[in-house]
This record gives structure tokens, C-alpha cells and sequence, in this order.
């Protein structure tokens, strides 16, 4: 297997698992996995074997299809996407500031926290 493939699938089920907030400890517990294993899958160091790829699509409500081939992003998830890098920025930045920044920071932090689409998302 190609590595190239090994990475599109490892982008592609990191996608789809944060899209239905699914974590690999789930994954692994429902397809009766090592997370060594699922860990792999998501890193790109291996490539699951045809009826796991069939389960963990279905697990994912995506096709094989989704999970294996290189996607242009939509408009929808592109947005989604902008957002998360620009969410993580600013966490980024967040944690480089100091004691008097913190003091300004913090109140908008847990006012974003706040918010219904920054809440952690409910396990399957």
C-alpha cells in the first residue's frame, strides 16, 4: 500500500471521526480493535483490512469511497475547517501570553466556552 493512500486515509478518518465525535478509544471498542491498531489507521502507518474499512465507514456514516480517496473540500467544510485553524491560532497564542494578558484573556476564553459549538461533542 502506498503511503500516499496511507496519509489520504489517515485525513479523511480524522475528518469523519471529528465530524460525528468519535474518538479512536471508540472505534477500537466497537470494532474490536487494538487502539495500537486504530492509532496506526490514523497516523497513516497502516491501512485497515477491507471489512474493518466497510464497518468503520459505517461506523462514521461515510462511504469507503470517502474514506479512501482525496476530497476538494466544499464550501461548508472549508469554512469548518478555516475556522478550526483559526481556533487553534488562537490557543496557539493564547498560551504564549503573559500574566496581564491572561488577566484580559481569560473572561473571552470562557465566554467562547460558553458557546454551544464549542462544546464537546456528545460520543455515538
Amino acid at each position: 500500500m502506498k503511503d500516499d493512500a496511507k496519509k489520504i486515509l489517515a485525513k479523511n478518518l480524522q475528518f469523519y471521526m471529528d465530524k460525528a465525535g468519535i474518538t479512536q478509544a471508540d472505534i477500537a471498542r466497537r470494532l474490536h480493535a487494538q487502539t495500537s491498531t486504530v492509532s496506526y489507521w490514523c497516523t497513516g502507518r497502516s491501512y485497515p483490512r477491507p471489512d474493518a474499512m466497510q464497518r468503520l465507514a459505517d461506523m462514521l456514516s461515510c462511504t469507503m469511497s470517502d474514506l479512501m480517496n482525496e476530497h476538494v473540500l466544499d464550501a461548508g467544510e472549508k469554512k469548518e475547517k478555516e475556522k478550526s485553524d483559526a481556533n487553534a491560532q488562537f490557543f496557539d497564542v493564547a498560551l504564549t501570553i503573559n500574566e496581564e494578558g491572561y488577566k484580559i484573556l481569560l473572561p473571552i476564553m470562557k465566554a467562547l466556552a460558553s458557546q454551544p459549538e464549542y462544546q464537546r461533542k456528545s460520543r455515538v
